[in-house]
């Protein structure tokens, strides 16, 4: 069914908002919807209500705390707002606990007492509204439950205030309500006002900092759409700053515990009021002060409370210091979750009321440096609520596809293959993303992943093949460069490495893998200028890259790359290590095997039957713990021959096949013994005297 529009409606913990969308002319783009008990400046409506003593609504919204200095009303009546953050608390209430100051029943009931009164307030002002061709799209927090593609609620949270919500909704309208996870209202939005950019490395991550919560969603835009949406959410927002304020407002006041319990909902009011104002004032003077007469009806003074109150940004980031803490650790396990770290971020983008809180993009800058940009969305207050209006929007037009929405076969294939690539199932992956590229040969998403499956399994040539196609399709994308020059680089094709990786920088002058791949590359064709500055660049941008990728060439160099195959040269590889370790400044701390071979070499002139033993030792532990032969043990070894006994207890054999060493030890009946076993002996050997020992004999 075609809806004649689309009402997108965020209840928020601080806001709510709403948002129409003629689905009749998708050119158009979604506008905020006021009522006259909205705020008619910022187009919401705060989520408070003012009760009397019957639960009667006497007021709603901004009047609600307006009315609170009223004291002959306010000694019969009841503020509650902020109830969004009780949902879902089973737990004993607790006043001083924004997050069980009520049940998770009692805050259903406040969420549709507001309700009832914008559904009574569109009858009355735009009832062309609740037409039964029009569709309402509620979002919610995602960690609340989800809603499959076939309608069915999954998540006692949300189907507690899915049943809410219908319940203050004529019946005839109950199939035309939707439930939409905020982060995802959030994409759609951003994605409609082109606010999303399609990397060429990392992710997207969108932060929605609400009143009460904190989203995030992370994704990698391709031409394709967006692919491996990834989800986390947190009970943690704004909300949680303005207690802080609130705090430090009763202690200017000098009240006692009973009066910041019974004032707690007027202080934490001041507390958002500083904290917006504090916002705006940052970005204009960082150091001027805000300035208010607070004014707190106290019910047990039976009079009204007024004290001027000033305070800077400065001040504040001082008072929320533990908040600020709190915010950046639950990015970090957010991130975290969602399997990803601070370096496979390319973008961030703020939405949600929180958003504006001037000390937020500090705390990305702390987490994420200076190089990964901060966008907001336009604005980031409205973000979900105007995307909300969007969903149902014709897929062509956005471009995105949505988890809420029915999916194609060939995006079960796709989601299937993506999470056998996660689990390291390379073959199934293949095989996966083969089916999406015959159901569409134009996907690149599917060539890209196949390729990294391929790849993975060690099919260099296939992994070639499938990110020559994405390049070929999209030149724009500096990531598919990068692994197409990474595959070249493996089958020691050094000039089209570098060609690729050219491609690839000229797209992302940021992407430091890029600089270190094809620095290797350039070592390898003897340009060792041209490739020290590429690393050095490498390490200006990520030196933690070139630290990892250090430890790979040195512990697997045939990970990464072919340089250990026949053609290759053992000293070259040594010279490169050298080099990295040299721009690092990196010396590596000496392991107890190291500690073996420096004392073998310097006591064996002088004890040889002592040392012999040690050589031994050390050799086989090198082999137990699956470690390359140095060549000191070598000559360790070697020397003892100078000093042999004339009984065997073990032979070892260095055997040298197709340039790889294996290392054979028998008895001296020629039954293969165990490696720790050998050791086991040694230890013992070495714990008695040094005499008449029967050593090994390095063949």
């Amino acid at each position: 069914m075609n809806h004649a529009n689309n009402y997108g409606i965020d209840c928020g913990t601080t806001n709510w908002r709403i948002f129409q969308f003629n689905g009749s002319d998708p050119s158009q783009v979604p506008q905020p919807l006021s009522l006259t008990i909205f705020d008619s400046a910022r187009h919401c409506l705060p989520t408070a209500l003012l009760l009397d003593e019957n639960q009667k609504i006497l007021a709603c919204g901004e009047r609600a705390y307006e009315e609170i200095t009223n004291y002959d009303l306010y000694k019969s009546a009841n503020l509650f707002d902020a109830f969004k953050l009780c949902l879902g608390n089973d737990q004993t209430v607790e006043a001083s606990d924004p997050n069980k100051r009520y049940t998770h029943q009692e805050a259903l009931n406040y969420t549709g007492k507001l309700l009832s009164k914008v559904v009574e307030r569109l009858q009355e002002e735009k009832p062309n509204c609740l037409a039964t061709n029009n569709q309402f799209i509620f979002t919610h927090p995602v960690h609340w439950g989800i809603t499959k593609s076939n309608g069915e609620i999954e998540g006692k949270i949300l189907g507690d205030f899915a049943l809410t919500i219908q319940g203050y909704f004529p019946e005839n309208l109950h199939k035309n309500i939707r439930f939409l996870p905020e982060p995802e209202a959030a994409l759609l939005s951003l994605v409609q006002a082109k606010q999303l950019q399609q990397l060429t490395n990392g992710y997207i991550l969108i932060v929605d900092i609400g009143g009460g919560t904190t989203d995030l969603v992370a994704g990698q835009l391709t031409s394709g759409g967006l692919e491996d949406i990834r989800y986390f959410g947190k009970a943690y927002g704004g909300n949680h700053f303005d207690e802080a304020i609130a705090q430090y407002i009763a202690i200017q006041f000098e009240l006692n515990e009973s009066q910041q319990l019974s004032l707690d909902r007027q202080l934490r009011y001041y507390g958002r009021k500083f904290k917006e104002n504090l916002s705006q004032q940052a970005r204009i003077n960082y150091n001027q002060a805000v300035n208010f007469q607070v004014l707190l009806a106290d019910p047990t003074e039976k009079n009204v409370l007024r004290k001027p109150i000033s305070l800077t940004c400065t001040e504040f980031e001082q008072i929320v210091t533990k908040g600020k803490e709190y915010l950046h650790d639950s990015l970090l396990v957010a991130l975290e979750k969602m399997q990803l770290t601070p370096e496979n971020i390319g973008q961030i983008i703020l939405v949600g009321g929180g958003a504006r809180l001037f000390i937020v993009p500090n705390i990305l800058r702390q987490m994420f440096g200076n190089s990964v940009p901060i966008i907001y969305g336009d604005p980031p207050e409205s973000t979900v609520a105007r995307g909300a209006a969007l969903w149902g929007m014709p897929k062509q037009l956005l471009n995105i596809p949505l988890l809420s929405q029915p999916k194609k076969e060939g995006d079960e294939y796709a989601k299937i293959a993506r999470e056998n690539l996660r689990q390291q199932k390379y073959q199934q992956a293949i095989e996966g993303f083969t089916e999406v590229i015959q159901e569409n040969p134009t996907n690149v998403p599917a060539y890209f992943n196949r390729g990294q499956a391929r790849y993975q399994k060690g099919d260099i040539q296939g992994a070639i093949n499938d990110w020559s196609q994405v390049v070929t399709m999209n030149p724009n994308d500096a990531y598919a460069s990068y692994q197409l020059g990474v595959a070249l680089l493996k089958k020691e094709d050094y000039q089209a490495a570098v060609m690729n990786f050219n491609q690839a920088l000229s797209l992302n002058p940021q992407l430091a893998d890029a600089y270190l791949e094809r620095g290797i590359a350039k070592y390898y064709l003897g340009q060792q200028e041209q490739a020290t500055k590429d690393f050095n660049q490498a390490v200006h941008i990520s030196p933690g890259i070139v630290q990892i990728r250090l430890q790979d060439l040195k512990k697997s160099p045939k990970k990464w790359f072919g340089i250990l195959s026949i053609n290759s040269d053992k000293r070259t590889l040594e010279g490169l290590i050298q080099i990295l370790e040299t721009i690092l400044g990196y010396k590596e701390p000496k392991t107890p095997i190291d500690s073996w071979v420096e004392f073998i070499q310097t006591k064996l002139p002088q004890e040889p039957e002592v040392i012999s033993v040690m050589t031994y030792k050390a050799v086989v532990e090198f082999f137990v713990t699956e470690r390359p032969s140095f060549s000191e043990i070598q000559k360790g070894a070697i020397l003892r021959q100078k000093h042999p006994k004339k009984q065997g207890l073990f032979v070892v054999y260095q055997v040298f096949l197709d340039g790889n060493s294996e290392l054979v030890c028998r008895q001296d009946n020629g039954i293969p013994f165990g490696r720790k076993v050998l050791v086991k002996n040694f230890d013992e050997e070495l714990s008695d005297s040094f005499q008449n020992k029967d050593l090994l004999i390095f063949e």
